[in-house]
């Protein structure tokens, strides 16, 4: 197996490899063990319930220098999408981006990461890939439960 550089047994595809990539080239923090060990206990004293997403921590072996991506609007047609209500990237993220580095932003109106592909606004993603014709605006979702409800399939 060709590991190009990494000998921690990742096979290709393995998101958390990819995760792991993209959020250790982009920290500024430095890889010793001290360093991150006091980056951790900052950022746990600020933010104690994102704890467990401290950068620095999971970074503390990475084996390349950071290479923190520089981005700014293109020339090109973009398609960006995003969930109204979910947590793990948050519409206001998705705006910065589009604001960042332009593109139309198809707001999806619900709380499920990754769901545009099972709606049916789907057809306007597709569009963008097809045709290459994106869309600003918005697209129902998945229905959002309410308290003490069960929730919709597929969720």
């Amino acid at each position: 197996m060709d590991t190009n550089g990494f000998d921690s047994g990742y096979q290709d595809g393995e998101i958390n490899f990819v995760l792991k990539a993209v959020r250790c080239n982009d920290s500024p923090a430095q890889r010793g063990f001290e360093a991150g060990r006091e980056h951790a206990q900052q950022f746990r004293a600020r933010y104690p319930v994102g704890a467990m997403h401290a950068s620095s921590d999971l970074c503390l072996d990475w084996p390349l220098r950071a290479q923190p991506a520089h981005l700014e609007k293109g020339s090109s047609a973009l398609q960006l999408s995003g969930h109204a209500f979910e947590t793990n990237t948050p519409m206001p993220w998705a705006k910065q981006m589009r604001d960042t580095i332009g593109g139309a932003l198809l707001a999806v109106q619900n709380d499920v990461h990754s769901s545009l592909v099972h709606l049916p606004c789907a057809a306007k993603g597709v569009d963008f890939l097809v045709k290459g014709v994106a869309t600003e605006g918005s697209c129902p979702g998945a229905p959002i439960p309410t308290p003490g409800q069960p929730s919709s399939g597929g969720r």
